[in-house]
């Protein structure tokens, strides 16, 4: 299941980069970037903050800290 958690976490980071990649390239040329893709880019970076918020927590779960305990 952790292993699912972590594949999806990073396909989803890819998307962000290509996204983020793409707005970059228009912002240089002076187009504005669609509706849709602004959108989908506010979702997934929430979606990716609460994901590694929880992948963060479940770490510290599993690992033995003595300042943790």
């Amino acid at each position: 299941m952790v292993v699912f958690v972590v594949v999806v976490f990073l396909v989803l980071v890819v998307v962000i980069l290509l996204v983020l990649n793409c707005a970059q390239l228009q912002k240089r040329s002076k187009v504005r970037l669609p509706g849709f893709l602004v959108g989908l880019m506010v979702i997934l970076d929430g979606f990716c903050n609460s994901l590694a918020q929880d992948l963060f927590l479940l770490l510290l779960r599993h690992l033995e800290f003595g300042f943790w305990r």
